[in-house]
């Protein structure tokens, strides 16, 4: 209708509203809504993993392994390691033929510095921890 015939209507106090916003912009704000939204759910994913958040905790340990008892240190590294793997035991653990034996071997040494009645050294969890950390990319 033309502002001529609502004039000439009773209605003549009545405006239509304006559009809020045409089709296509709501289309495309909705679609950038969307877009933010995966993108912050695939990097909490990935953030989020448990592989990932081992790793994370083993630079930690590692960063701060004075301020702690060794000991202790021994339990969190298999305590990681067991998160990461989704499995209740370390042994159960399943690695390639041709790295069983020093699996095994990794796994005996944490398992001896952890019930063990001597401390490791400094140098001994340095190397246990870097090799914990190495173990969480060659498992698959």
């Amino acid at each position: 209708m033309s502002t001529k015939e609502l004039i000439d209507q009773p209605w003549m106090d009545i405006v239509p509203p304006e559009s809020v916003a045409a089709p296509m912009e709501f289309a495309v704000i909705v679609i950038v809504v969307l877009l933010v939204l995966i993108a912050a759910g695939l990097v909490a994913y990935l953030f989020m993993r448990p592989r990932q958040r081992a790793r994370r905790c083993l630079r930690r340990l590692l960063r701060d392994k004075d301020r702690q008892q060794y000991k202790s240190l021994c339990f969190q590294v298999s305590e990681q390691l067991r998160y990461a793997f989704n499995k209740p035991r370390l042994a159960s653990i399943m690695v390639s033929e041709n790295e069983k034996t020093k699996w095994e071997a990794f796994v005996d040494r944490l398992t001896r510095y952890r019930y063990g009645s001597s401390q490791p050294s400094h140098e001994e969890m340095d190397a246990l921890i870097a090799e914990a950390y190495d173990w969480l990319g060659r498992v698959k």
